[in-house]
């Protein structure tokens, strides 16, 4: 549809300064036609340059197994993960109840986020079926 605006100003543009250089000769006119061809070259190859970066970021943006990682959350324990984690390392750590507050979750969510990154954070790997061994056992 934006060509349909472009490519009439361009052909005005031409005629124009073509017009207006046909008086100093062919060569002039000629000359004069360049810059608005250039701007039509210039328009084309932007916007074949912005659908080739819309459909590499349609692709990029698909599901799947084999999808790029992304940096953004999917899911508020995974938001109150990456957050416990940065403030772990910065030396802060959020408590159970701000975790709770800022991410919206229970407090046992909390204390799993808790207990996984700490777990992680020692070089231990978080025991998830603690839970259901005690069960079992009683």
């Amino acid at each position: 549809m934006g060509w349909l605006g472009v490519g009439p100003g361009v052909a005005a543009s031409v005629f124009a300064n073509v017009e207006s250089g046909i008086r100093y000769g062919w060569l002039a006119a000629t000359w004069a036609g360049v810059p608005a061809g250039s701007f039509f070259l210039a328009c084309f190859l932007l916007e074949r340059w912005i659908k080739a970066q819309a459909s590499v970021s349609a692709e990029a943006s698909q599901s799947g197994p084999d999808a790029p990682w992304s940096p953004l959350p999917d899911s508020a324990e995974s938001a109150a993960v990456a957050s416990y984690r940065a403030t772990l390392a910065a030396g802060n750590p959020w408590s159970g109840r701000q975790l709770e507050t800022r991410f919206g979750l229970t407090r046992a969510e909390a204390a799993k986020v808790r207990d996984r990154v700490n777990a992680e954070s020692n070089g231990h790997q978080p025991d998830e079926d603690q839970g259901d061994e005690d069960a079992q056992a009683a």
